[in-house]
């Protein structure tokens, strides 16, 4: 078997062009914790917006499930099919928990939830 080479790309770029890119910074700027934190990630070949949390206020699509009353996936995305408001911020797809509240009052309720309360 013969060896060969891979070519690794990074958004384009060659890996080690991005790693010398990175390196060249490191050097030359004065860089915080943070942004060493994300370099470190990419070069592992992990996405740092992966692992971040939804920014303060907004609802990851898997907290909005729970806060929701654990509703599935499919559902959460009918809902934004019927008109669930979204934000997107960093590539990611966010909610509020005050349109949740707001898109559930606002639908009718279901027959077979209106049966029980009669009976």
């Amino acid at each position: 078997m013969s060896r060969q080479n891979v070519i690794v790309t990074c958004r384009g770029e060659n890996i080690m062009t991005t790693k010398d890119r990175l390196m060249r910074k490191l050097v030359t700027e004065d860089i915080t914790d943070e942004k060493l934190e994300a370099a470190y990630m990419v070069l592992q070949g992990r996405d740092a917006k992966l692992t971040e949390e939804a920014p303060r206020g907004f609802l990851s699509v898997k907290d909005a499930q729970k806060y929701a009353g654990g509703i599935s996936r499919s559902t959460l995305w009918n809902w934004v099919r019927q008109g669930l408001k979204t934000h997107h911020v960093g590539g990611r797809c966010l909610f509020l928990s005050k349109e949740i509240d707001e898109f559930i009052l606002s639908r009718p309720p279901r027959m077979d939830a209106v049966e029980k309360e009669e009976a």
